[in-house]
């Protein structure tokens, strides 16, 4: 499990739109969150999941966005608490 997380983090942290756009397309992206949130603590690379928590908000806010878009935005949100 650790190195498919580390791989997940690293994906996710040098290219977010991407993992934003795949969990977008999940129906229940809880277990890949938790996977994710799991990464974020083995990397810690502070200014890069910043970035990554940045585009989740604006993911959240931004009024153009798909319900779908807005709500694994919202979930990223509760499981990565942040």
């Amino acid at each position: 499990r650790a190195p498919i997380a580390v791989a997940l983090g690293t994906v996710a942290l040098r290219s977010p739109d991407m993992v934003r756009a795949a969990l977008e397309e999940r129906l229940t992206p809880d277990a890949d969150l938790l996977l994710l949130r799991d990464a974020f603590d083995m990397l810690d690379e502070d200014f890069a999941e910043e970035r990554f928590y940045v585009l989740m908000r604006d993911t959240y806010w931004d009024g153009a966005r798909t319900d779908r878009a807005r709500a694994a935005a919202e979930a990223a949100m509760l499981v990565l608490e942040f």
